[in-house]
């Protein structure tokens, strides 16, 4: 049987205040960069992102880089995937225009949190190309559109994201997502909610009630395209409903 209401079914949320261990470990982009020898630190690609990996394991958090954005910071071009798992805490502007690098395996986790509130901010955050395994959590979208732009405008092949894309609640009722001119597939992924699970414990808050599935279940739950709407298709076991943004995982 469906859940039918938000209280019997509430949204995930990432909170990093309460993952132990997590903001002990996190620390600025430039001290990442600088300690793997990265250069500039305000510019950032798959290249740059798997040195800047590469440069820190000691600095790991059971396998996760933790990387706090305080600075505005460009993503250029990416030229494949990046390898290695990532939280990114962002407190500060980000310009993507659809260059965030996938993930080079589906081992290469990436956690995006969006701090609304504390001025972060995503400049149409999405990939061209290949498979994202993580997910994107945006806090508090204040007074701005979310613009999520996947692709070349009227791209054939959806992009896929294996995981979940989470919107919080916003001071402005006209906060809403724009989809841009070509898709994305997000698919239910279990094993990206499991590791996150066991290795950023607290992390990802699972209310009770919650049923993101089994670990095998990896269908595709929603494409999204052109869109200004603010209610999205939410899956709930092997029913449909409709939810507004800021509930659909």
């Amino acid at each position: 049987m469906a859940l039918t209401d938000s209280t019997q079914n509430p949204a995930p949320q990432l909170q990093p205040d309460s993952a132990s261990g997590l903001l002990a470990h996190m620390q600025t982009l430039e001290s990442l960069c600088a300690a793997a020898g990265v250069s500039p630190s305000n510019h950032q690609n798959n290249v740059s992102m798997s040195a800047l990996y590469a440069g820190n394991r000691s600095r790991l958090y059971n396998g996760y880089l933790v990387i706090h954005v305080t600075n505005q910071l460009t993503i250029d071009d990416p030229t494949g995937g990046v390898v290695g798992k990532f939280v990114w805490v962002i407190d500060a502007s980000v310009g993507v225009n659809s260059k965030w690098p996938p993930s080079a395996t589906s081992n290469d986790i990436q956690i995006i949190v969006v701090r609304g509130l504390q001025g972060g901010n995503l400049d149409q955050w999405g990939f061209t190309s290949g498979d994202f395994y993580g997910m994107l959590y945006w806090d508090h979208p204040v007074g701005r559109p979310v613009t999520l732009a996947w692709g070349p405008a009227g791209s054939p092949t959806p992009a896929t994201l294996h995981g979940s894309i989470v919107l919080g609640p916003s001071s402005d009722p006209g906060t809403y997502i724009n989809g841009n001119a070509s898709q994305v597939n997000i698919l239910l992924d279990q094993n990206v909610f499991a590791d996150v699970a066991v290795n950023l414990p607290g992390l990802l808050q699972q209310p009770a009630g919650k049923n993101m599935g089994t670990v095998a279940d990896k269908r595709v739950v929603q494409t999204l395209t052109t869109s200004t709407a603010t209610g999205l298709l939410r899956p709930v076991t092997n029913q449909v409903w409709f939810a507004p943004v800021s509930l659909y995982h």
